[in-house]
C-alpha cells in the first residue's frame, strides 16, 4: 500500500519542482560494500571485519578516520553505506551510514568498552563476569552483559535514543541516573530530559538495516541530516522556517529525487540541486 501511495504521488507531481542537474542514479538492485578502518599496525589484524551494503550509488574513497590514540581501532563507515563488524568476542555490531566505532586495544581483556557516534545495532555476546560497555557523544553509558538493542547518538545532535530488542540495559546520564530498560522499550535522552515508554513494533526502529529510511514525526532537523547520510549529499537551509515542521514518509528504492520531492510536497518546501549540493527553502507557492 505505501509503494502504491508513494507512486501515485511521484506521479502527480509537477516537473517543475525540480530546477537542478539530474543525477545519475544507480539501479536500485546494485549493491555495493564498503568499510572503512583505521589502526594501529600493531592491532589491525586483532577484529576481523565483514562489509555489507547500503547505498544505491558509489562515491568516490573517502578519507579515512584519523586516529585518537595509537591503542585504538576506528571502523568509520562512509555516507550510503552500511557495515557489519565482528568483535573479538563475537559480538556483531551493524553501523548505518555516516557513523563510527572506536574500539579498545584491550577490548575482551578484562574490559569490553567501545565508543560509538552514530546509529548501531548491537547483537552483544552474553558475558556476566565482562560487562559490554558503549560510551557516547552526549556522555551517556551504556552497560549490558548481553542482549540485541539499536543505538542512535550522533555527535552532531544532542539526542540520544536506544531501542531494547531482548535482555536487559541500564542507561546512565551525565547526571549519572541510572535508567533501566526492558524488552520492547524506548528512551529518548534530550540534553536533560529523558523518557522511557514501551512501543507496540520495535523493529521499526531497525528497518534501517533492511535499506529503509523511515520518518516518524521526525523534526526537521534531524529529517535533513539522516537523508544527508542516507544519499551522501550536503543540505543547506536557506530559511531557518524550514525546521518548524517534521516529517512522516517511509521509503525503501526511490531515489533522492523522490525523497525530496515529496518532504516539498507535505511540508511546503522548495528544492534545487546541483550533484551531491542540495539548496532547500519555504516555498512562497500557495
Amino acid at each position: 500500500m505505501r509503494e502504491s501511495f508513494n507512486r501515485e504521488v511521484f506521479e502527480s507531481m509537477p516537473d517543475t519542482v525540480y530546477t537542478g542537474k539530474m543525477p545519475k542514479i544507480a539501479p536500485a538492485k546494485k549493491r555495493i560494500t564498503f568499510i572503512y578502518k583505521t589502526a594501529a599496525a600493531a592491532v589491525v589484524t586483532a577484529l576481523a571485519v565483514s562489509t555489507t551494503l547500503l547505498a544505491l550509488r558509489l562515491k568516490e574513497k573517502p578519507e579515512m578516520a584519523a586516529m585518537t590514540a595509537q591503542s585504538e581501532i576506528v571502523y568509520t563507515v562512509n555516507n550510503a553505506l552500511q557495515g557489519n563488524i565482528v568483535l573479538p568476542d563475537s559480538t556483531l555490531v551493524t553501523l548505518n551510514s555516516g557513523s563510527s566505532l572506536r574500539v579498545a586495544e584491550d577490548f575482551g581483556t578484562g574490559t569490553r568498552t567501545v565508543y560509538l557516534d552514530g546509529e548501531g545495532y548491537f547483537d552483544v555476546k552474553k558475558d556476566r563476569k565482562v560487562p559490554f560497555l558503549i560510551k557516547t557523544p552526549q556522555d551517556i553509558l551504556v552497560t549490558v552483559t548481553g542482549t540485541s538493542f539499536n543505538v542512535k547518538c550522533f555527535s552532531d545532535s544532542p539526542r540520544f535514543n536506544l531501542t531494547l530488542i531482548k535482555g536487559s540495559v541500564e542507561v546512565t546520564t551525565r547526571s549519572n541516573e541510572v535508567i533501566k530498560v526492558s524488552p520492547s522499550e524506548e528512551i529518548v535522552i534530550n540534553s536533560d530530559f529523558h523518557n522511557v515508554s514501551k512501543i507496540e513494533k520495535p523493529e521499526n526502529n531497525l528497518m534501517w538495516k533492511e535499506g529503509v529510511l523511515r520518518f516518524d514525526h521526525t523534526p526537521m532537523s534531524e529529517t535533513i541530516a539522516q537523508i544527508e547520510r542516507w544519499y551522501g549529499v550536503d543540505i543547506e537551509v536557506e530559511d531557518q522556517s524550514v525546521f518548524a515542521s517534521s516529517f512522516t514518509a517511509e521509503f525503501k528504492h526511490e531515489s533522492l529525487n523522490e525523497v525530496l520531492r515529496l518532504l516539498c510536497i507535505t511540508s511546503r518546501l522548495e528544492y534545487t540541486r546541483d550533484g551531491d549540493m542540495v539548496k532547500l527553502k519555504k516555498s512562497n507557492k500557495q
